[in-house]
């Protein structure tokens, strides 16, 4: 059922519950179709974690005289069409996402000790809204991770009710891999290609769907604990070795939002995460080949 224009929506990833709210929210919420697994139609008095308030006016501190504000650059990157910004101040966090292809510039800002997002995304001038897709991956982020909650950059699968997570640089093969496990281990299906949530629940890694899947579009809102964490590397030759503690935390930790290390607050809260799965969760280092003996030599070394 699609909303009222201006109706409150809510979504729970990672059974983290959140709000959107503001004008516009039924053109948003038409226009997320990776979303839809995750909305939530009926709320049981459950407070949500936090909230989105979009369609504010803000000031935008690289073309307005915001001195006072004593604002900080943590991290600049580019999109596949914008050039990003994250930054703090005293008060909290910024982020701006300014288009290069017309569209208009995306502000964010969440203060500190508040569980609300101020945004001037306006849905009505996005017609695709993609873009608030990342927004929102930012705000989901910096909300949950004090809930030893995280993203990571990884391509996941799930087999008798057990997750394995697969990591690496961009281009390394993650998804050719997930492809080869599919192809070659009956039983093998795909959770998430490219953001998936993990949350430690009483004690327990798992590893949740999410609407951040890349390229490949599998958002299924569905839950399983990790049996394993593969860091992946291309080689001539396919071979695996289990990591210890201090191996494992480093085949980890780059596989954590990039643009969080730089904010001591976030990066420790993440540090806190990443320990606490790999003191109980394997972690494997994968040397391969694209081929169907490296995805059994994995699977093997996982499960047999």
């Amino acid at each position: 059922m699609t909303p009222i224009s201006h109706s409150p929506i809510y979504y729970s990833i990672a059974n983290h519950l959140f709000r959107i709210e503001g004008e516009g929210t039924s053109h948003l919420y038409e226009n997320l179709p990776n979303a839809l697994p995750f909305a939530i139609q009926h709320i049981e008095q459950q407070a949500p974690l936090f909230s989105i308030q979009i369609s504010v006016p803000l000031p935008d501190w690289q073309k307005t005289d915001l001195s006072a504000w004593n604002i900080e650059t943590l991290y600049s990157f580019e999109g596949d069409t914008t050039d990003c910004v994250f930054a703090k101040y005293p008060k909290g966090y910024l982020f701006r996402m300014e288009s290069r292809i017309g569209d208009p510039t995306i502000l964010m800002i969440k203060e500190h000790h508040s569980a609300v997002f101020y945004t001037n995304f306006f849905p009505c001038q996005h017609p695709n809204c993609s873009n608030f897709i990342f927004l929102l991956w930012i705000a989901y982020g910096i909300a949950c991770v004090s809930k030893k909650t995280l993203a990571l950059h990884a391509s996941t699968i799930y087999y008798k009710n057990k997750a394995v997570l697969f990591l690496g640089e961009s281009g390394t093969g993650k998804s050719t891999h997930t492809a080869l496990w599919q192809k070659h281990i009956p039983g093998v299906s795909l959770l998430n290609d490219d953001s998936p949530i993990i949350r430690i629940i009483d004690k327990q890694a798992c590893a949740f769907g999410s609407m951040w899947s890349g390229k490949i579009p599998c958002h299924k809102n569905e839950c399983y604990p990790i049996a394993a964490l593969v860091r992946l590397n291309q080689a001539p030759c396919n071979n695996i070795q289990r990591l210890k503690i201090l191996p494992a935390l480093s085949a980890v930790l780059p596989s954590c939002p990039t643009l969080f290390a730089y904010d001591e607050v976030l990066s420790d809260y993440i540090c806190q995460t990443v320990s606490d799965i790999i003191e109980k969760t394997p972690v494997f280092n994968l040397n391969c080949l694209p081929d169907k003996e490296s995805a059994l030599l994995s699977f093997n070394s996982i499960f047999k």
